[in-house]
């Protein structure tokens, strides 16, 4: 068999912003994959800081593309929100990322999406929620689950952070300097969360 080339796209949630690259859930999950005789290769990040999913489609696929992954993951949605793009402008454009990454798989059962994680958690989205009138999770809620019925309609696999994300609330250890972003330990526990999808995924496909 061939070394599964994975190539994850996303925003600074996926590129690790709050910390160092290596220490980005991504590079932690290959790790982990890896240890766990799971035959694969980071070919690349697509992902920047305060991507929307429309930017992610404009300038992550095409790496996406170009990089001809075999198994990739989504993480997308909390610029989208805190830019107030309605709930129906974001299903349009996931939809229409979500497909380009399938027609690059081959199959829907190696894209895996995880869901958005709560950004009110950290003490500064926690301010911007309250100084903007915003119920973040709330919002985020009702964005996770359109990632969910989406990739439901596509056969997809899910990943639920949201619900371990809430533990940056009040854990200074868990929260990145900038007081917005995870910690690397906070990532850690987010790729340990992905991992035994990804590993069900990968192993029984």
């Amino acid at each position: 068999m061939d070394t599964i080339r994975y190539v994850p796209i996303g925003d600074s949630y996926t590129a690790g912003e709050g910390t160092v690259e290596r220490s980005s859930w991504p590079v932690v999950l290959t790790d982990q994959l890896r240890r766990q005789d799971v035959d694969v290769m980071l070919a690349t990040i697509a992902a920047r800081v305060g991507w929307t999913t429309k930017d992610a489609l404009e300038y992550g696929l095409p790496v996406f593309e170009r990089a001809k992954p075999t198994f990739g993951t989504l993480l997308i949605g909390i610029n989208d929100y805190l830019q107030e793009h309605s709930p129906q402008s974001f299903r349009t454009d996931l939809a229409t990322l979500m497909d380009g990454m399938l027609a690059t798989l081959g199959r829907n059962d190696r894209l895996l999406l995880i869901t958005i994680p709560d950004f009110t958690a950290t003490p500064k989205g926690a301010v911007f929620s309250m100084a903007f009138g915003k119920d973040g999770a709330q919002g985020i809620a009702e964005y996770n689950a359109i990632i969910k019925e989406e990739a439901a309609t596509r056969g997809s696999r899910v990943a639920d952070i949201y619900p371990l994300s809430q533990t940056m609330r009040g854990n200074p250890l868990l929260v990145g300097t900038d007081d917005v972003h995870p910690s690397a330990a906070e990532y850690a526990l987010w790729a340990a969360e992905v991992l035994p999808v990804a590993r069900d995924l990968l192993k029984n496909s």
